[in-house]
Parts: C-alpha cells; structure tokens; sequence
C-alpha cells in the first residue's frame, strides 16, 4: 500500500489526528503562524541532541554504524601497509 492510500484510509477511518502530507517550508510556514509572537528563537549548540533520538530509534542501524567506524581505522591501517609494501 502507498503511503498516501495508507493516510487517506486512517483519515477516512478516524477523525482525530488528522494526518496530512506537506512540505518543510508549509510545515514551518504553518507553524510559525499558529505559534505567534511567543514563538522563541534559540541559538547556541545543542550537544548530541540528534544522536540520542537517533540511537533510540535505529539501534540495529546505530550497532553497525559504530561497527563500521571500528573497522574503517583497521581499514586505513591496512590500505597503508599494503601501500608500503608495494611501492
């Protein structure tokens, strides 16, 4: 099933949430104008914010990203010996 014959059917089926396909910029758009005034901008860093949400989500895709990452270092120690031992 497409995932817009899969929103259709739930929107049909229930009332509330009602469930829409938009872009970033109408989200936002949307949003900004629902929010108002008290809507506050905030700047700085926000250290791992991402990757928290992220590895709370994707363990299996996390677990292999850090495989990966392990093994890039014996990778690149490898590609070097090799390199030396061929000219």
């Amino acid at each position: 099933m497409r995932h817009s014959e899969i929103v259709k059917a739930l929107n049909e089926k229930w009332e509330y949430p009602a469930i829409r396909f938009t872009t970033n910029a109408v989200f936002f758009r949307d949003f900004e104008k629902a929010a108002g005034a008290g809507l506050r901008t905030l700047r700085g860093d926000f250290n791992q914010t991402d990757y928290n949400i992220i590895t709370l989500n994707a363990p299996r895709e996390t677990g292999i990203n850090r495989i990966n990452h392990d093994l890039l270092a014996s990778a690149e120690t490898f590609s070097s010996i090799a390199s030396s031992i061929s000219g």
